[in-house]
């Protein structure tokens, strides 16, 4: 594959006017053809666009490690706080589509969504804590089940 093809191949995602701007501001109004660019333009050209590919791809490595973090910090609030229950996904599968913020599954949230759950998430903990503090509620009673003295 030659460079300029390389260069083409880079810039297939992009409209022709976009590639022709790009291509006359570099070559400084020049031209504004990939194929009359120089060897050593075309060098340049790929060396730029190819490092931004590679940016891409790290921030999106990072992003996937943030989401994976996130998702675990969620699954232990939820087991916490009794939505999961340790051997099955189904009362956790069902709160997430019917009382999380965008009533979908944990997997399809991305990182900005994740970061929202997790503050619903955090709410509800304070929120139960609070109830627990309350006679006769539904928290207060499952908290004095936890802390039961079998002597």
């Amino acid at each position: 594959m030659t460079p300029q093809d390389e260069l083409k191949a880079v810039f297939s995602h992009r409209n022709p006017i976009e590639i022709a701007c790009i291509i006359s501001g570099f070559t400084a109004h020049r031209t504004t053809m990939i194929d009359e660019l120089t060897e050593k333009e075309v060098q340049d050209l790929l060396n730029i666009y190819k490092f931004k590919q590679v940016e891409k791809k790290k921030d999106l490595q990072q992003d996937e490690k943030a989401c994976k973090s996130l998702r675990s910090k969620i699954l232990a609030i939820a087991e916490k706080e009794g939505l999961k229950e340790p051997n099955s996904w189904e009362k956790f599968n069902d709160w997430m589509l019917h009382s999380s913020t965008l009533k979908k599954s944990l997997n399809k949230y991305n990182l900005s969504e994740l970061k929202q759950l997790l503050k619903q998430m955090h709410a509800l903990k304070t929120n139960n804590r609070k109830s627990a503090a309350k006679p006769m509620t539904a928290a207060w009673w499952k908290k004095g089940v936890e802390n039961i003295n079998l002597n």
